[in-house]
């Protein structure tokens, strides 16, 4: 680094003379502008004190003087009050007088000897009494009371004490007074007395006195009159005003006339009556007309302030004056100390300045710019040049230099000298004196020493030898690792912190079609795409903040999709790592960028393949679902009937092929449930649901259920538990169950004679977990040994006359190894052919805790003792006329009976007429019309009925198609193909029995007896359908004329709007309203016209006629009965 080195030179006295002045002066100005600022804030602060303190002084005292005159006031109508109102001596004399027809002399003599008394004792001016009709009786002093006749008038119509306001009397006076009813409270006044009082004797004292000494405040009170304010009390400087002195109310700075304009309490700003400013209060006299108003001159109330202003700016100028002085007298005496240590620094100066030249690490060299030759060097400068300080002394500067750079330095000296530059610096070569090249850097600058007048130039140089060696390598370095960048495949890249791009390597052409500079400069922005930007953003936003907060810099790698110069996309695998100095200090982000579009390409094909197989699964098993349901409607039929079969007496050879029925149908449900358990498996549908069990009611129940299947052959099962044994185990034990009975099955059904035995080990056992191994072995047929690889396949038997043999599909075994790996074990088989086989899995339990309840092990259901739903009432909805008859029959063997309804839409009218006339609703899901599920959820919302229980009917045996229906307002499920057992079982947990004698048998005549007979409608199917329920017969029929009398003429406008599709659905809906009635020639006809408007036949106008006739008998005939 270059040090410049500043040459010392003496400093001119008359600069220094005013900076000296100029350190002294400033700071008394800056006092005294302070002291001045401070006083002007003391100066309004104290005013605003002093203002504040007036006004609540005046406050006080016209408050004061305001609550006086009040508390007086009310004294003296209070003493008028008692004087001549309410049973006074006065009142006693005056009705005595009154009453004698104002003709008694000594009365009127002693009420005038009482007045004069009443008068004297209580200082009233004077007193005057008139009676009720206005006649003056007696008079005592100065009391005019003509004055106020009207007043008077009034209080003897209302009587009240009166104050008469201050006013002057016929003689002049100033007076005032007041007016009282002469007699008691609860009578018509006999007459008004008048008091009056003299304004001088009591109320302007009060008014005019003032609790200290002064020159200028008074209090006065004043009351608008008309367009004026009027003065009523005499004034400091006018005594003479009382009455006298009205001003205008429109003056605006007077406080009388603000008071009198409404203005309260503090009045500033204002000009009395002598146009004097004054500080004011206000208040108004309480059951008056008066306004107190008390008042001071300003100049009295700021005289304290003022003189003590005068005083403390005399302090404070003497004060700054003596400031000045000594100020002024300091000053010299630094600048003369000042002017001794600058020439002492001088001194020092060039002491330093020659121990700084001789002792720099860096060389100096002093050189005469008119001959160009060194004046002076220091030592460093000599060693960089290989000479003495002797020998460059007078020696030419450019003979040291290197001849390529002495045009360089030539054209930087004469630009130095011409004034066109004031300095330069540079880069040159010296020739050392053995011949070598000296790297420098040279800083160049004139100087002027006194007491010369041409300046000198001087050079400071430092060795940058090393340095420009390193740079050298560091060139060649970056050369080379530019061109592994420039020839890489991959695209190398650097950035900064703002994401805009430093360096891009050429192969970024190949990979986005711009070139190198088409890039560099640009942000990130302009080409990444949007679904990647905000990744890259995050990165950089993490980057900057970890940089801030000092963290360790992370590392970045993800796929970016980024946009060519087409305007299609690539995708990219980016990395990218920050670069640092060896300060730690952040120099750019280094990263790389890989062309992956080929992978992604593989990927998507890979996911598009995987979507496929995802599909295709889902397929398969919506379509097992779908057989399933097809497959569970028959078998329902074929096991039902069988099952109501088996109760009614039949010959031994019938009930041995009715058993044989029943077998056979369970052989095939069995296959069903396989086939169903496989595609939930590999749908991933299927869960393991582990809870506490003990496994010995387990094989004891496997034991009950299995050993007879085995004793039925002649073989002996055997089961073997461990020595010690397990306790409560945590596990699906369903499942467990399911593979036992599978594989013990299996083990009977391929052996002839000898037994099958069950084998149960502890292999590993801890306090919370241990594994248990369980064996079935069997002395049968054997298995190959090639058929062992693939015997736990689907659809998969050791060879085909397994099948064709025992029976069987294939599936068990597969369905054994899936549930297995579910749980978390593994399964396996030992065979030899003609010797046995032995099957075996291993499966990990968790101990269960002690109190936590088992799960009970299905056990056969006790044979009932007679009926179960003895009288209930239960409405079947199914669209299967098969199903609808089994469950009818079903239902009859328990004592029930059934109404009967094809769809949902049919099941909603029978709940509308009569939803109390069902104990539960049998309710298939799927079906035309209206399916299972919306009926229910109508049934719940719509109708509302929310007690009546709803059994689910399918054969949809699927969780989540359980699920489903419980969601949708079932309250439990009964799968397809039923059990009769399992369905009276479930349904006496929703159904109360009855009595037997609460429904008597009845044939079909007697239910038709309660049915009116009417044309068209057959009434004993229609009694035994609705279940002998005549009320919900007639409901029906309501609702079936109510909506059905004009169905052939809304179809016939359907159609002739071209709406076929409405048309057919509206004879859907009145052939399932006819079936309902056992309408049977409706029901027929609606249904061919039906099928005649899908098919788009073009003549239906008979039909129609047809059809709307026997509607028309229906509606007519059933007419008595709606």
């Amino acid at each position: 680094m270059t040090t410049a080195i500043p040459f010392p030179t003496s400093e001119k006295p008359s600069g220094g003379a005013r900076s000296q002045w100029l350190r002294f002066a400033l700071p008394l100005i800056v006092i005294s502008l302070l002291i001045g600022a401070i006083g002007v804030v003391g100066y309004r602060y104290l005013s605003d004190e002093i203002r504040r303190e007036t006004h609540r002084t005046l406050a006080v005292i016209a408050e004061q003087k305001r609550q006086q005159i009040e508390a007086w006031l009310g004294e003296a109508r209070v003493d008028a009050d008692l004087a001549f109102y309410g049973h006074s001596q006065l009142e006693l004399l005056f009705s005595e007088w009154s009453k004698g027809e104002r003709k008694d002399p000594a009365t009127l003599k002693r009420m005038q000897r009482l007045m004069e008394e009443m008068a004297k004792a209580r200082g009233w001016a004077g007193l005057a009494v008139v009676d009720a009709e206005m006649r003056p009786a007696i008079v005592v002093g100065e009391a005019d009371i003509q004055q106020h006749a009207e007043l008077v008038r009034d209080i003897l119509r209302r009587p009240r004490v009166e104050l008469v306001d201050l006013h002057r009397n016929a003689q002049g006076n100033v007076q005032y007074g007041v007016l009282a009813p002469i007699g008691s409270p609860d009578m018509v006044p006999l007459g008004v007395a008048y008091v009056t009082w003299r304004p001088d004797q009591a109320l302007n004292p009060l008014v005019e006195s003032w609790p200290v000494p002064t020159r200028t405040a008074e209090t006065y009170l004043v009351r608008r009159d008309g367009d004026g304010v009027r003065f009523l009390t005499p004034l400091r400087f006018r005594p003479d005003a009382t009455l006298s002195l009205t001003l205008p109310l429109s003056t605006p700075e007077m406080p009388a006339a603000r008071a009198a304009r409404g203005e309260r309490g503090i009045i500033e700003g204002g000009l009395d009556y002598r146009r004097v400013p004054v500080l004011a209060y206000a208040s108004a006299v309480g059951g008056t007309p008066w306004l107190m108003i008390a008042e001071i001159d300003e100049v009295e109330a700021y005289a304290g302030l003022r003189t003590m202003t005068w005083a403390t700016s005399l302090v404070v100028g003497l004060g700054l004056l003596l400031a000045y002085s000594a100020g002024y007298l300091l000053w010299r005496r630094g600048r003369q100390r000042q002017e001794l240590a600058a020439l002492q620094a001088q001194r020092a100066a060039e002491a330093r300045f020659r121990v700084v030249f001789e002792q720099a690490p860096l060389g100096v060299a002093l050189m005469d710019p008119r001959s160009g030759r060194i004046m002076e060097a220091n030592l460093r400068f000599a060693e960089i040049v290989g000479r003495t300080q002797a020998e460059l002394v007078g020696l030419d500067a450019l003979e040291v230099t290197h001849p390529d750079d002495v045009p360089d330095s030539v054209d930087h000296i004469a630009r130095l000298t011409a004034g066109k530059i004031s300095g330069y610096r540079l880069n040159k070569r010296y020739i050392h004196a053995d011949g070598s090249v000296v790297w420098a850097s040279v800083t160049c600058a004139p100087v002027r020493v006194d007491p010369e007048t041409a300046p000198r130039y001087l050079f400071i140089v430092e060795d940058i030898t090393a340095r420009r060696q390193m740079e050298e390598r560091l060139q060649v370095s970056e050369q080379r690792h530019r061109l592994l960048a420039d020839n890489a495949i991959d695209v190398i890249l650097t950035t900064d912190l703002a994401g805009r791009y430093s360096y891009v390597s050429p192969s970024v052409e190949k990979l986005l079609g711009f070139g190198p500079d088409e890039i560099v400069g640009h942000s990130m922005e302009d080409v990444l795409a949007p679904g990647s930007l905000p990744i890259a953003e995050a990165y950089f936003k993490e980057l900057r903040a970890d940089l801030l907060a000092g963290r360790p810099l992370t590392p970045f790698r993800a796929e970016l999709e980024q946009r060519r110069k087409d305007g299609s996309t690539v995708w990219t695998d980016v990395t990218a790592s920050p670069l640092l100095n060896t300060d730690g200090s952040f120099v750019e982000i280094l990263g790389v960028a890989r062309d992956i579009s080929e992978r992604k390409r593989y990927e998507h094909d890979l996911r598009q393949v995987y979507d496929a197989a995802e599909a295709a699964n889902a397929a398969k098993s919506e379509f097992l679902a779908h057989m399933s349901h097809e497959i569970r409607t028959p078998m329902n039929a074929v096991l039902g009937l069988a099952q109501v079969l088996e109760r009614e007496p039949l010959a031994a050879n019938q009930r041995d092929m009715v058993e044989r029925i029943r077998t056979a149908g369970q052989s095939l449900l069995a296959i069903l449930n396989d086939v169903l358990d496989l595609s939930k498996i590999e749908a991933g549908q299927l869960r393991i649901e582990p809870r506490p069990f003990e496994l010995e009611p387990l094989l004891a129940n496997l034991d009950s259920l299995m050993g007879q299947a085995a004793r039925a052959k002649g073989l002996a099962l055997k089961i073997e538990m461990p020595a010690t044994q397990p306790g409560l185990l945590v596990g699906d034990r369903l499942r467990l169950e399911q593979v036992l009975f599978n594989l013990t099955g299996n083990a009977i059904k391929f052996t002839e004679r000898g037994e099958v035995t069950l084998l149960v080990e502890t292999l590993e056992a801890s306090a919370s977990a241990l594994r248990l191994r369980f064996e079935v072995r069997d002395s049968g047929i054997g298995i190959d040994p090639e058929a062992l690889s693939h015997l736990f396949a689907p659809f998969t038997q050791a060879d085909a006359g397994i099948g064709r043999r025992f029976g069987g599909t294939g599936l068990g075994l597969s369905i054994c190894k899936r549930l297995v790996g579910l749980m978390g074990g593994e399964i396996g088989a030992e065979s030899k052919p003609g010797e046995g086989s032995v099957f075996w899995f291993e499966l990990p339990f968790a101990r269960g805790v002690e109190g936590e309840a088992a799960a009970p092990v299905g056990r056969k259901a006790a044979v009932p003792s007679g009926p179960r739903l003895v009288g209930a009432h239960l409405l079947v909805v199914d669209d299967s006329a098969m199903n609808r008859d089994l469950v009818e029959r079903a239902l009859a063997l328990e004592g029930a009976i059934s109404t009967q309804a094809a769809d949902g839409q049919q099941a909603l009218q029978l709940l509308k007429t009569r939803p109390e006339g069902f104990d539960a609703v049998l309710m298939d899901v799927q079906m035309p019309v209206m399916d299972g599920l919306t009926a229910m959820r109508l049934i719940r919302g719509e109708l509302g009925i929310l007690d009546l229980p709803i059994i689910a009917f399918t054969a949809g045996v699927r969780d989540e198609q359980q699920a489903i229906a419980r969601a949708a307002g079932a309250n439990d499920v009964l799968a397809k193909p039923m059990d009769l057992d399992e369905m009276a079982e479930l349904l006496s947990k929703w159904v109360k029995p009855r009595s037997l004698a609460a429904r008597p048998k009845i044939s079909a005549s007697d239910l038709a007896e309660g049915f009116p007979e009417i044309c068209g409608i057959d009434r004993e199917r229609a009694a035994k359908r609705l279940g002998q329920d005549r009320a919900m017969f007639l409901g029906l029929l309501e609702m079936f004329v109510a909506d059905n009398a004009d169905a052939v003429a809304r179809a016939r406008a359907d159609l002739a709007k071209g709406e076929r599709e409405s048309a057919a659905r509206r004879m859907h809906t009145l052939r399932s309203n006819a079936g309902f009635l056992c309408a049977l020639d409706v029901m027929e006809l609606a249904g061919e016209l039906e099928m005649a408007i899908e098919r788009e036949e073009p003549e239906l106008d008979s039909q129609f006629a047809e059809l709307d006739r026997r509607i028309a008998e229906i509606v007519e005939a059933s007419a008595p009965w709606r």
